[in-house]
C-alpha cells in the first residue's frame, strides 16, 4: 500500500486569501473567540492560541479576519472530492490535510512527481 499525504499549510489563511485575493502577501491573522486560529508567515511573532489582544499589539499592521468555519468546511470537502478524482480511497486527517491510497496508480502516471502534480492541480481547480 502506498499512501500520499496531501496538506495545505496554514489552511485557513490559504482559504481566506483565495476568497479575498487582496489579502495576498499581507500579514493575516485568523481568529475566533479563543484567540488566534492561524496566521500567515508575514504576521511575525503571531502563533496559534495567542490571545487576540496580544496578537494585535505584536502585529498592529496585520489584517485580522474572524474565522469562517463553514467556509473552511466547504473548502475542505471540495479538496477531499478533488483528491477522490485521483484516488477513490481518501481519509481526512484534519481540515486541509488528507491521506490518499495511491497504490496501483503507477500505470496512470509517469512517476511520483507526475502523480503529485496531478493531485496539486486537481486541488487548485476545486
Amino acid at each position: 500500500m502506498r499512501i500520499a499525504c496531501v496538506r495545505i499549510p496554514s489552511f485557513t489563511v490559504a482559504v481566506e486569501r483565495r476568497a479575498n485575493p487582496q489579502l495576498e502577501e499581507q500579514p493575516l491573522v485568523v481568529y475566533d473567540r479563543g484567540g488566534v486560529v492561524d496566521a500567515s508567515p508575514e504576521a511575525t511573532g503571531i502563533q496559534r492560541g495567542l490571545p487576540l489582544r496580544q496578537a494585535k499589539a505584536l502585529c498592529p499592521g496585520a489584517v485580522f479576519v474572524a474565522a469562517n468555519v463553514s467556509l473552511y468546511r466547504d473548502v475542505a470537502e471540495a479538496m477531499l472530492d478533488a483528491i477522490e478524482e485521483v484516488s477513490p480511497q481518501v481519509e481526512e486527517a484534519e481540515a486541509g490535510a488528507a491521506y490518499a491510497d495511491v497504490g496501483g496508480l503507477e500505470g496512470h502516471y509517469e512517476n511520483e512527481f507526475a502523480l503529485a502534480g496531478s493531485l496539486i492541480e486537481t486541488i487548485r481547480q476545486a
